[in-house]
């Protein structure tokens, strides 16, 4: 199964300058934007290949994992929980929230990054 190759480029070159990057997957260096899908020697570069979950990592969060807002000024109490954990980041249902009860029972994609620094796990789950 190959899917498309240079699709997660990781940035090399400092911000504000020219975007030059390299796979993840296969190492290639001094690739640009328009290279994001020519053909990677290692073949399947997908977020969900074998190859990417080597490199970058298994992500922490886990189906049925509460998390609460650290944002205590415009969304105290906010809870979520996690439905989908993907390579890149993870759906979440909105279980808790009490400055806008309407959004309870939303979905939203919260990456892994985000959900480290912006959420902390609840334990033990007190709804």
């Amino acid at each position: 199964m190959s899917g498309k190759t240079h699709v997660y480029l990781e940035r090399t070159s400092p911000k504000g300058g020219r975007f030059i990057g390299r796979c993840p997957a296969c190492g290639q260096d001094g690739l640009v934007p328009g290279q994001m899908n020519d053909p990677c020697p290692v073949g399947n570069t997908s977020p969900e290949s074998p190859v990417v979950q080597a490199i970058v990592g298994p992500p922490e969060a886990v189906v049925g994992d509460v998390y609460e807002s650290r944002d205590t000024q415009y969304e105290p109490g906010r809870r979520i929980e996690v439905i989908e954990v993907l390579a890149t980041c993870v759906k979440a249902r909105c279980v808790t929230n009490p400055r806008r009860p309407s959004r309870v029972g939303t979905v939203t994609e919260i990456s892994h990054s985000t959900l480290r620094t912006k959420w902390r796990r609840v334990e033990g789950d007190p709804r």
